[in-house]
Order: structure tokens, then C-alpha cells, then sequence
């Protein structure tokens, strides 16, 4: 059986109050604004531009970001004879 290669994407954030949705770094600190106040400012912290760029470009690196998965085999399940 030949290998296939299949991509696992970004979860967004798909927004209530009919803004755009967001990706990535952006979706989290959107998603922590939902939690308390406490967390929502540090969601307002993380998506100013400059610190959400950082802060994506270092989860990207870390291996963060979208990933696409290859498999190389087929796995056998041994039988119990």
C-alpha cells in the first residue's frame, strides 16, 4: 500500500460577534478573553500586532503551526492463534 500524506490545519476561532475568524496565536488570546477579566487582558496583550507576531513566529518554531503527517507503512495486528 503506497503512503499518503495528510495535513492536520490551525483550529480558528470562529467569533460570535460577527468579526472575522481568527487563527493561531490570535485564536487563543480570542478564546481567553471568553474566560475572566484577568484572562482577557492577557488575550489583549497577546493580540497587539507586534507581540502576536512574535509570540506566532516562536509557536511556529517550537512546532506549533500546522503539521502534515506522512505515513510510511501499513502497521500488521498479529492474530491470536
Amino acid at each position: 500500500m503506497a503512503g499518503y500524506v495528510a495535513s492536520i490545519p490551525l483550529e480558528p476561532y470562529h467569533p460570535s460577534d460577527g468579526t472575522p475568524p481568527e487563527q493561531g496565536i490570535a485564536a487563543f488570546a480570542r478564546a481567553l478573553e471568553r474566560v475572566d477579566l484577568a484572562w482577557a487582558l492577557v488575550g489583549a496583550l497577546i493580540c497587539l500586532p507586534v507581540l502576536r507576531s512574535v509570540l506566532q513566529l516562536f509557536a511556529d518554531a517550537s512546532g506549533f503551526g500546522p503539521r502534515v503527517v506522512r505515513r510510511r507503512g501499513v502497521c500488521e495486528v498479529a492474530s491470536a492463534d
